[in-house]
């Protein structure tokens, strides 16, 4: 996780006006770190770093798929709060959905 959160400061720094490719890379590697800390910093650029743009169904996914990989009640009740946020109504697809059930039903 350090090392993803360092090279995301290099390139935010180098970037002058980074796009949704940008945004969709960083958070489907925060997704793959399975930490409360790498949930937590996918969270945050979606909700604060990318408020001037408008996030895709892969932005919600990753975010939500960070959440529930930590496979605890908490990481699924955020997942499913951030699916029924304002910005996500009529973005999120079947997929995200189907994340935040799956991982009810394991716990």
């Amino acid at each position: 996780l350090e090392r993803t959160m360092k090279l995301l400061q290099v390139a935010r720094n180098q970037i002058q006006r980074p796009g949704l490719r940008f945004y969709n890379a960083a958070l489907h590697t925060l997704s793959k770190c399975s930490s409360e800390e790498a949930a937590l910093a996918a969270e945050t650029i979606l909700f604060e770093e990318m408020s001037s743009m408008k996030p895709d169904s892969y932005c919600y996914a990753a975010v939500v798929s960070a959440w529930t990989s930590l496979n605890t009640c908490e990481g699924s009740e955020r997942a499913k709060d951030i699916l029924l946020s304002s910005g996500a109504v009529g973005v999120v697809d079947a997929f995200c959905f189907n994340t935040v059930l799956d991982s009810f039903a394991k716990l």
